[in-house]
């Protein structure tokens, strides 16, 4: 530390021989007065001047020195308060309970406190004249250091935290505050050493609280996670479950309205198209379709549902090598299949071909399946086609919903198919003659009134003919009913083999007789007719013993006419009945037209 004279700037020690100079000087100005009288020749006026400079020399010096005197006192005044000052900075400096020190600039201790020697472990003597650095651990001395010589420069903080080595080794975490001094000890650093054992202490527990609480915060956190995904699956899972009950109650709708809608349409095609359109909307896909299987091999798109963005398959027919007879019966047997990615799976390269260039990349297909006819109980089911959904914007899985979906819908098309066979067949045999296979009366009865007002509104000839079998209750007695059921099955076939016209009908009109109606023919074209048929049979050469002419014939009766406002159909029926009658009375086995020629 400094001394007391020195912090005041101007010492006594710096006044006092200025004092002793002036004294000097009278001194000497009263020696030479007393040399001046002993002077000869020194007048009394040169005397008198003499006397009068030094006199006033005197007086100016005992101003000065009057005036020294005062300051003196002043300054002694002054050195009193920082003698005061001093004790008072001195009893701060040794009794702060914060250890303080000073250095020079190089850290070099010049003065430390009793705090400070405290905390270091060793007496305030011993830490003078070593460098700070000696007291900071070795691995943090370089740091130091540096932060010491920008300090220095005054380039960085005045304050860090460190440790600080005390004499038993023990490191002590302190914090250093430091200030350059002012002029004139610029190049001395006074240091501020605040202990940090307990604020150290707290920080380790407010660290070890701050873990604890992060762990639990995290302990917490992971127990909120895993509750949070369970309820998440918890809630996913009923959301997936709420799907597919939605998915199932409108499967059961869907397949309810297909139900109901083949117990109430017999037509088929509307059945089938509104199913596709159903399952389009339920599935959300780009295209579903039924492709059936033709007889010659071939396979067309019956009917189909799709969105803007696909093209239209309807009707189209493909001849793909890889939908043979033996690849089709696999789907029989497997149930479909449900293909996510065509480029990704098993099919063969022509079918994948095919579809690549329809736009699709996934599809899901289950077979139409055919009940095995009562004629043949033994045959498996048969691939009656396929029910086919297309996606085309990239791979799509098929759920198993979905395909159960697919699989109950096609049992309901086959359904469907078999029913609208079946109303077909019924409707056949409705107007079907079953013995002969050729339109019964009630088929001839409504086509011929058909025709009739056809005719009448185009003006154009219509024409009837009539024909019985000559002798044929004779031919019953002579060769069985047996026989005579073949026989009529044999004439009907042969009547069909001649009027094949898609507008023509051979029907049976009675228990023996037969008709042909033959719409737009002239009376000579359904003579020429009836005589073809006459010849074939005649060619036939059918046994007759019981007949006179020993063969099996028919007598023919043909009429035709333009109807007109005043005619009725029974007029036409009635002229060919009468010619019927008329080539029997004249011998059978012949053709007569009406009018009748008499």
């Amino acid at each position: 530390m400094h001394s007391t004279d020195q912090s005041a700037g101007l010492s006594l020690q710096d006044i006092e021989p200025f004092d002793r100079s002036i004294i000097a000087a009278v001194e000497k100005a009263e020696t030479l007065w007393r040399m001046l009288q002993t002077v000869p020749n020194f007048t009394p006026e040169l005397r008198q001047k003499a006397l009068e400079g030094l006199r006033l020399t005197l007086e100016e010096l005992q101003v000065a020195h009057e005036e020294l005197q005062v300051q003196q006192e002043a300054l002694i005044e002054k050195h009193d308060q920082m003698v005061l000052s001093y004790q008072r900075y001195q009893d701060l400096f040794e009794f702060s309970p914060e250890g303080a020190l000073v250095t020079d600039g190089s850290g070099v201790i010049l003065a430390v406190n009793q705090a400070m020697a405290h905390l270091i472990g060793v007496p305030q003597r011993w830490l003078e004249g070593k460098p700070l650095a000696t007291f900071v651990p070795l691995d943090q001395r370089g740091p130091f250091r540096h932060w010491l010589n920008q300090v220095r420069q005054g380039a960085h903080t005045n304050r860090r935290e460190t440790y600080l080595q005390r004499r038993d080794r023990a490191c002590l975490p302190v914090t250093l505050s430091v200030r350059r001094c002012q002029a004139p000890y610029e190049n001395e650093l006074w240091w501020a050493v605040q202990d940090r054992r307990d604020r150290h202490t707290a920080e380790i527990a407010i660290q070890a609280a701050q873990q604890q609480l992060e762990q639990k915060v995290q302990e917490r956190t992971a127990a909120l996670t895993q509750a949070n995904q369970r309820l998440e699956a918890e809630i996913k899972a009923r959301q997936q479950a709420e799907q597919r009950l939605e998915f199932q109650a409108q499967q059961e709708r869907l397949l309810q309205a297909m139900a109901q809608r083949i117990r109430s349409s017999l037509e088929l095609d509307q059945v089938l198209s509104a199913t596709v359109e159903e399952i389009q909307q339920l599935l959300k896909v780009d295209r579903v379709l039924i492709l059936r299987f033709l007889a010659d091999g071939s396979k067309e798109v019956a009917t189909e549902a799709r969105t803007r963005c696909c093209q239209s398959l309807l009707a189209q027919t493909f001849r793909e090598p890889c939908l043979s007879g033996q690849v089709v019966a696999q789907y029989g047997q497997r149930g479909g299949r449900a293909i996510a990615d065509i480029l990704a799976s098993d099919l063969q390269p022509c079918l994948v071909e095919t579809l690549t260039l329809l736009e699709v990349r996934a599809l899901l297909v289950v077979p139409i399946l055919q009940e095995p006819s009562p004629a043949d109980p033994a045959q498996n089911d048969r691939v009656w086609g396929l029910l086919i959904a297309h996606h085309c914007h990239g791979p799509r899985p098929w759920p198993d919903h979905e395909q159960t979906l697919l699989q109950r819908l096609a049992t309901q098309v086959s359904i469907a198919i078999q029913q609208s066979a079946l109303h077909a067949e019924t409707q056949r045999l409705a107007v079907v003659d079953g013995l002969t296979q050729v339109a019964n009366r009630r088929k001839f009865d409504t086509y011929l009134s058909k025709m009739w007002k056809q005719h009448l509104r185009d003006q154009t000839p219509l024409a009837l003919v009539l024909a019985d079998i000559d002798f044929f209750k004779l031919y019953n007695d002579t060769y069985g009913h047996q026989s005579g059921d073949r026989c009529l099955r044999t004439i009907a076939d042969s009547l069909k083999a001649q009027i094949k016209r898609p507008q023509d009908l051979v029907a049976r009109y009675g228990g023996e007789e037969f008709a042909a109606i033959l719409p737009q023919t002239s009376l000579a074209g359904a003579q020429f007719l009836a005589a073809t048929c006459l010849t074939h049979i005649q060619g036939l050469n059918l046994s007759h013993s019981s007949s006179p002419l020993r063969v099996l014939t028919l007598s023919f009766g043909v009429a035709s006419l333009v109807p007109t406002g005043d005619q009725r159909v029974e007029n036409l029926v009635q002229m060919a009945d009468q010619a019927l009658y008329e080539a029997k009375a004249r011998g059978r086995n012949q053709v007569v037209t009406w009018p009748i020629d008499r």
